[in-house]
């Protein structure tokens, strides 16, 4: 009897940019073939460099396929998790500290309706809710290094 490979148990992976994943398919004995699609491996562990989907497909009496995600991510960026823009001088504004590390940083906010109400080219920490109600917003970045990140922003005047 060979027992079931399993891979970490994970299939999502979220890592800050520069870090490695690395990706081991546990199993008690030696009785497997791996091919790890993307990556230069046919040994049971690999080391993820890029962010992107993987699949590993693992040989033995049996054919068996697992597959993962890894998100790369600016993780020296502090994103708020909310707002309040009612002009006390904390948090009026969607500030990320440390954006200005990412110049021309494009920047989608959606309203829980899926509709669009704020794009910028080049955010510059300015976005405050100007005419919207409270709740919260969905935000997407998109970094010049092809790299994005998105989250929930909410907006609380009171």
């Amino acid at each position: 009897y060979i027992p079931v490979p399993v891979l970490n148990n994970e299939y999502y992976f979220n890592v800050c940019v520069g870090e490695t994943v690395d990706i081991n398919v546990k199993q008690n004995i030696d009785a497997y073939r791996f091919n790890w699609t993307g990556i230069n491996s046919s040994k049971s562990s690999a080391t993820i460099t890029q962010p992107g989907k993987y699949k590993v497909e693992i040989q033995g009496c049996r054919t068996y396929l697992d597959s993962f995600i890894v998100i790369y991510q600016h993780c020296d960026l502090s994103i708020p998790a909310i707002i309040s823009p009612n002009n006390d001088g904390f948090n009026d504004a969607f500030e990320i500290v440390n954006l200005n590390k990412y110049p021309g940083t494009n920047i989608e906010i959606y309203n829980s309706q899926k509709e669009l109400v704020f794009e910028n080219e080049n955010y510059q920490n300015d976005w405050d809710a100007e005419g919207l109600p409270d709740g919260p917003y969905y935000y997407l970045l998109k970094f010049s290094d092809g790299i994005s990140q998105e989250g929930i922003v909410n907006v609380r005047r009171k």
